[in-house]
């Protein structure tokens, strides 16, 4: 995995997923805002220890109100979203002790890591890019 599949997979999961499922993974889109029964929140445990498969086979032949994206999403692109997707849940669901030393420290130390360099906040619902600090040139 590296940061330019998750760009791709975050670009295509704003296209083709967030309708339903919403920027975040809450299952909160447009699509549940107007009516429609929401799908369930990426961030539930039951879809937290889902395998990967799971999801490839979702968005492959679709599930309950959601129909199959075979014909729109090529396989190497389902696989970023996964990817995607797994990132988000990491972003509700990670642990102290799996951040890298130099991010614990800050932490320690009462450092600042929900702002970016010069003190403003990151915005909720940032890219992959702006959350990893990483440019891409």
């Amino acid at each position: 995995m590296n940061l330019e599949l998750l760009e791709r997979g975050e670009e295509r999961y704003k296209i083709f997923c967030t309708p339903c499922h919403g920027l975040q993974g809450d299952g909160n889109g447009m699509v549940a805002m107007r009516g429609m029964k929401p799908p369930p929140s990426y961030h539930q445990d039951r879809l937290r220890q889902a395998p990967n498969g799971y999801f490839y086979d979702n968005i492959t032949n679709g599930f309950g109100q959601m129909l199959g994206y075979a014909a729109q999403i090529p396989p190497r692109d389902r696989w970023a979203i996964i990817a995607y997707i797994r990132a988000l849940q990491l972003s509700r669901n990670a642990k102290v002790a799996d951040l890298p030393a130099e991010l614990r420290e800050k932490l320690n130390q009462g450092g600042t890591s929900g702002a970016k360099p010069g003190g403003e906040p990151k915005p909720e619902t940032g890219s992959v890019k702006e959350a990893t600090g990483e440019k891409k040139e």
